[in-house]
């Protein structure tokens, strides 16, 4: 849901996850830092997505208690 309303943000933060997921490839943990800055910035695309989620995931639960309460 949140791509489909956010399509430009979805798309910048696609890219991020893949800019990241190249990056690691073939390289082994520790990663050096231009790595790490990917990682962190790929981690701190997906907060608006978290965000997202967990409002919709209220919205539902008062739908469902609301349902409840009439029966």
């Amino acid at each position: 849901m949140f791509s489909i309303e956010n399509p430009a943000q979805a798309v910048g933060i696609r890219q991020m996850l893949n800019d990241r997921d190249a990056a690691k490839r073939g390289v082994r943990y520790p990663y050096p830092s231009d790595i790490m800055q990917k990682i962190d910035a790929a981690n701190k695309a997906l907060i608006p997505t978290e965000k997202y989620a967990q409002q919709e995931e209220k919205i539902i639960n008062g739908e469902l208690q609301a349902d409840r309460k009439k029966q």
